[in-house]
């Protein structure tokens, strides 16, 4: 598994977060712009939460794909 592409992967996901964060002061709480920032960020959570398993249990998805 190639560690150093996943944790590239996880500091974009961090800083797409951080982006999304800022810009949702913004937003106003009653618009269909907060739900779609909401959702943004729960599927960047996610992405996260996916990311931080490959590295807890080393484990890489893409192993069976791979030739011998």
């Amino acid at each position: 598994m190639n560690l150093q592409f996943w944790k590239g992967i996880m500091i974009v996901c961090v800083l797409l977060l951080a982006v999304l964060g800022i810009s949702a002061v913004t937003v106003e709480t009653d618009s269909a712009t907060f739900v779609i920032t909401v959702l943004a960020a729960l599927h960047l959570l996610a992405a996260m939460a996916i990311i931080s398993s490959f590295f807890y249990f080393d484990w890489d998805p893409f192993e069976p794909f791979r030739p011998d």
